[in-house]
């Protein structure tokens, strides 16, 4: 990512660590524990991006831009419902 993309409270997901200890991070292993796919952004330091499991929280790992993908959120179906989707063609000129 870049940082101008990453806003305070935002859920991202680390894939690694170039800032610090090696990716090693304890906020990370608590919430794959948890099976939350996630960290919240809870401040940005320059160019450092502190992460942690709790949206309020003080303390947190270090990450840089680069370390970090946007967290996008699937929403699953029940199998039971239907979903009535209509497809519209758009032509663009």
């Amino acid at each position: 990512m870049k940082s101008e993309d990453i806003k305070i409270g935002q859920k991202v997901v680390p894939h690694s660590k170039s800032k610090g200890s090696p990716f090693d991070s304890s906020c990370w292993r608590k919430v794959k524990e948890n099976k939350d796919p996630y960290l919240y952004v809870i401040r940005i330091d320059g160019n450092t991006i502190v992460l942690d499991d709790e949206r309020g929280a003080e303390l947190g790992d270090y990450f840089l831009p680069e370390d970090l993908d946007p967290y996008i959120e699937v929403i699953k179906q029940n199998n039971n419902e239907s979903r009535n989707t209509k497809m519209k063609k758009i032509t663009i000129e």
